[in-house]
């Protein structure tokens, strides 16, 4: 049982130093398809948990940055359209017209969900890695034990 147990803490050992010293780009797939196998095990409520587990706070500002990108590419796309749209008819003068392919709702919902991936950010940009939160608390008690050994006593006045 303790030889089956140490096999399989080695084999834990070398799959974390093999993913460690894969470049980045095959380290977020992995990420990536791990989270996508998760996220159909786990309920709802648990999916921004394990997302926060699996990804660095890095990875988790560049998706959010990336997809607030692709979300103010469409916005901008969708009144570029109704901008060749206003032009292309004999009613530019309309200030209300949309093309049939873009509807007001589908804007909204993209403003709607780059407010949330702002919050997202400014939320996030403060949050450590775990290994940070590791030495950032270690280190903290390795100086309160410091500071409450080496007390320091005036002398008192007469």
């Amino acid at each position: 049982m303790l030889r089956k147990l140490f096999n399989l803490v080695f084999i834990i050992a070398i799959v974390l130093i093999i993913f460690h010293f894969l470049p980045e780009n095959w380290k977020l797939a992995l990420k990536d398809k791990s989270f996508a196998v998760l996220s159909k095990i786990i309920p709802e409520s648990m999916k921004d948990k394990a997302a926060s587990i699996i990804y660095t706070p890095t990875e988790q500002r560049a998706k959010s940055i990336s997809q607030l990108e692709k979300n103010i590419g469409e916005i901008k796309g969708a009144f570029a359209s109704r901008k060749q749209s206003q032009t292309a008819t004999d009613d530019a003068s309309n200030p209300d017209l949309i093309p049939e392919s873009v509807t007001a709702e589908e804007v909204m919902k993209k403003l709607e969900e780059s407010e949330k991936l702002i919050n997202e950010v400014k939320s996030n940009n403060g949050e450590q890695g775990l290994m940070s939160k590791f030495t950032t608390a270690i280190i903290e008690k390795i100086i309160k034990q410091e500071s409450s050994s080496t007390a320091i006593c005036a002398p008192a006045d007469n």
